[in-house]
């Protein structure tokens, strides 16, 4: 099955398997949002739009994890990859969909990762480079972002949001990076 997923300029296509596709409420500031459960399985997606500014403002709170036990560590040294990162972003060319799993009803990764809402599946880079541009870490076009006319709250990120075991958060991991 193939569903159509469109929001502000961006059209995600999810082929893969899914049941009971319903549209759910929508909380203001998010985009459109849709609710896939996977058959035969306790996994399920929900796809939204957030602000690149949200998405750093949750990881400054320690409401999302970029660096989860597992998650690829940064491979390289200074913000090269950073800046090509956010640079996309900021000249309307995406960074893609990232990936995140959503913990909060989840006891006993709330033991392990206290207080926190979500962790990344696949994006750390990504959400990484979004923080710590606007933290004022690296420049583009000679400005910190604190400097710029540059504003988060325009860039638009696509995420899939999971509720998964740990288990299945590797394999979402490996499918999708293969």
């Amino acid at each position: 099955m193939l569903y159509i997923i469109k929001n502000v300029g961006y059209i995600i296509f999810v082929a893969l398997s899914y049941n009971n596709q319903k549209k759910i409420s929508q909380p203001k500031g998010v985009g459109l949002i849709y609710h896939l459960q996977q058959k035969g399985s306790n996994m399920s997606s929900t796809f939204e739009v957030w602000t690149a500014q949200k998405i750093a403002e949750l990881t400054i709170a320690n409401k999302l994890n970029p660096n989860p036990i597992g998650q690829r560590p940064p491979v390289m040294v200074g913000y090269e990859k950073s800046i090509k990162i956010v640079l996309s972003a900021l000249l309307g060319y995406g960074i893609g969909m990232i990936t995140i799993r959503d913990i909060r009803n989840d006891k006993s990764m709330q033991e392990v990762y206290p207080g926190c809402d979500y962790l990344v599946i696949d994006g750390g880079h990504r959400v990484r480079a979004l923080v710590d541009y606007y933290l004022g870490k690296f420049r583009i076009n000679g400005k910190l972002y604190n400097e710029s006319n540059y504003d988060l709250t325009k860039i638009n990120v696509p995420l899939d949001i999971k509720i998964c075991t740990s288990q299945e958060s590797i394999a979402i991991f490996h499918n999708v990076n293969e």
